[in-house]
């Protein structure tokens, strides 16, 4: 592949990426427990605001869904941004069933977009006890570490999202969601990573690697067993992949489901 296409590569990045995220905001109150519900990440588009949250069923005969008009706010204002989408989780009067203690759900919910200087929001599903309120969410980053070199790192994913790339509106869409469970292992130079999937294990050499602090992700250049060229990003809760074929761009999101670390 030629070096223009890993020009290219990391300009879409950087436009893909252009959208603010932060990841585990620190929460001034909830209805539930932390390790019941939390919100893993915020994502703030130009054109929405979209919410990640991890639910682990804790009972038997327990069921979940959202109410329709959940909505978030400035914490203190009265403008409402109500729910637009609900992907991972049914809306009311639907409802998931769990069929085991300790099953996790990963969902997530869109909404409109909310002004910049906006920096503390409430999440409100209703008044009741039972539903899923968030209070004083401050959208800045929490007290997890982005992932350094310091040590051997592992990596589980249980999800992979692929898309291409728009030419005309230069956004990627066609969005297509599989869960499937995968492992990255990077060696504690992090000069090379083995990528297991249910049908291939793959060997890729890592030519580049920089962190982006402002970010907070790691950009890196590598290179597949078969010579194949990909831009790399590594965040905190995902591992995602952009590729160029046949003129046009693709991309491969991985969601992170555990990090461990080995001397």
């Amino acid at each position: 592949m030629k070096k223009y296409v890993l020009i290219l590569l990391m300009i879409v990045s950087s436009n893909l990426f252009s959208q603010t995220v932060f990841t585990n905001p620190n929460i001034d109150r909830q209805n539930h427990s932390n390790s019941t519900i939390h919100i893993s990440k915020i994502e703030k588009y130009s054109d929405k605001t979209v919410v990640h949250f991890v639910y682990k069923n804790d009972e038997e005969g327990v069921t979940i869904s959202i109410d329709p008009n959940t909505f978030i706010r400035k914490t203190g204002g009265t403008k409402q941004y109500t729910l637009i989408k609900a992907i991972g989780i049914p809306v009311s009067p639907d409802v998931k069933e769990f069929n085991s203690v300790g099953q996790e759900v990963y969902y997530k919910l869109i909404f409109p977009k909310i002004p910049n200087d906006i920096h503390k929001i409430d999440i409100v599903e209703c008044g009741k006890s039972n539903c899923f309120n968030f209070y004083g969410v401050r959208l800045e980053n929490g007290e997890k570490k982005i992932l350094e070199k310091s040590e051997k790192i592992n990596i589980s994913t249980d999800l992979v999202t692929t898309a291409v790339l728009n030419k005309k509106t230069e956004k990627f869409d066609d969005f297509q969601e599989e869960k499937e469970i995968t492992f990255f292992e990077f060696n504690k130079k992090m000069t090379m990573f083995k990528h297991t999937t249910p049908t291939i294990t793959s060997t890729y050499i890592i030519k580049s690697m920089k962190e982006n602090k402002e970010k907070k992700q790691w950009e890196c250049n590598i290179v597949s067993d078969t010579g194949n060229k990909y831009f790399m990003i590594l965040q905190k809760n995902d591992v995602i992949f952009l590729y160029i074929k046949n003129d046009d761009t693709y991309l491969l999101d991985y969601r992170i489901k555990r990090t461990w670390f080995e001397e």
